[in-house]
């Protein structure tokens, strides 16, 4: 049931990204294009928390920090190739929010397995 959860979560997750990545204009609301980065980030890092919990749901275990990882990187990094393309500017401080967003959402997801299993890193004392 989780892994049917988590998965459609990614991939819901995954199609948002796509879509607000690609649009030239979105509504007017609030300027907050400060925050651009940050939201990069964000959607990112909520992104690899649900591949990571999918993937671990469908048994991928401790080893799937490494595809998710791949994952965001090839989607950011190609949206932001892909946006050059639709009007809209690449950028590599984009590519590097989505990264590092990933990769928080990885640590969010390990610290969730190891809270929720009980267990604790063999590096700490």
């Amino acid at each position: 049931m989780r892994k049917h959860l988590y998965s459609g979560i990614t991939l819901l997750v995954t199609l948002a990204i796509v879509i607000l990545s690609l649009v030239n204009r979105l509504p007017p609301g609030p300027d907050i294009s400060d925050l651009d980065k940050a939201e990069h980030a964000l959607a990112y890092m909520v992104l690899a928390l649900f591949a990571t919990l999918a993937l671990k749901a469908w048994g991928y275990g401790s080893m799937s920090f490494l595809p998710v990882l791949i994952y965001c990187a090839a989607l950011g990094g190609g949206l932001e190739i892909i946006q050059s393309h639709v009007g809209r500017t690449m950028e590599w401080a984009d590519f590097i929010a989505d990264t590092l967003g990933a990769g928080a959402g990885i640590l969010a997801a390990r610290l969730f397995f190891s809270v929720s299993s009980g267990t604790r890193s063999p590096h700490r004392r």
